[in-house]
């Protein structure tokens, strides 16, 4: 299978970048991804095929999906039981823009307890967002640090690089 675009795991919910390719009835839809199907592929629901692809995605999502509108093969609209063939081109059609993830930098001012070349520790706010996703693009903690990071040479805020954190909490009464 060629992966034409690679925003697999969370297109379902949301997406990276905007691009209208095609008008329904009721409005515009936007491509999230869209793959080719390997020549060798053996016919298969295509329910089936994109959960064994995706495995960020339940079957029953991709069955909505379908059944939405959404999945479209080789320019049109299928339902969950379409069999997958050889060279068929597989896209998801949402009804709304793909989201950017990009990290942008942000003036939030960030409570920083201490900081050398190697390790910063910040008092987060209660409340703070520490990545973006599920509806929160902007003002987390990370927008806030590649903001106070900005002129460091080789700081990368991209999410990935984000996956280790250490929180600290209180647990005697008097620490509150």
């Amino acid at each position: 299978m060629n992966m034409i675009e690679d925003n697999y795991n969370d297109d379902i919910d949301a997406g990276h970048k905007t691009e209208s390719v095609w008008i329904a009835g009721d409005g515009t839809l936007y491509e999230h991804w869209k793959i080719e199907v390997d020549p060798g592929q053996t016919p298969v629901r295509i329910d089936k095929f994109l959960s064994e692809k995706n495995p960020y995605q339940s079957r029953n999502r991709i069955q909505n999906a379908a059944d939405a509108g959404f999945i479209h093969v080789n320019g049109k609209p299928v339902k969950s039981n379409y069999k997958v063939r050889p060279n068929d081109v597989i896209t998801l059609m949402l009804d709304r823009p793909k989201h950017d993830t990009s990290i942008v930098a942000e003036d939030i001012p960030l409570n920083i307890v201490y900081e050398d070349d190697a390790l910063m520790v910040v008092n987060k706010e209660a409340g703070m967002v520490v990545h973006p996703g599920a509806g929160y693009f902007t003002g987390t903690l990370i927008n806030a640090v590649a903001w106070h990071m900005k002129d460091v040479k080789d700081f990368d805020p991209t999410i990935q690089k984000w996956d280790w954190f250490i929180v600290l909490t209180r647990i005697l009464p008097d620490c509150w």
